[in-house]
């Protein structure tokens, strides 16, 4: 597993309840992380979703914008009106 340090100043006693006291906080940690994640995954999947919705409401709304507004053949010259 990994290294074990113990505590000379401690009892043996001591030394095995702070590691089951400092197990415990780390179980409590990996179930409380594993929530956040799962919460994360589904708003991420939520954000996903309506990110589709809305590219595809702008690509309608692009196509109403280029079927609305026919060019005209002059308009590809830069041209003016002068007061001259």
């Amino acid at each position: 597993m990994g290294e074990l340090t113990l505590f000379l100043d401690k009892t043996v006693e001591q030394n095995a309840a702070y590691y089951y006291e400092k197990a415990k906080k780390a179980k409590h940690k990996k179930e409380g992380a594993l929530v956040a994640l799962d919460a994360t995954r589904k708003k991420i999947n939520t954000l996903l979703r309506e990110k589709e919705k809305v590219l595809a409401q702008i690509s309608v709304d692009e196509k109403k914008q280029e079927q609305r507004r026919h060019k005209e053949w002059y308009e590809k010259f830069h041209w003016f009106v002068s007061s001259e």
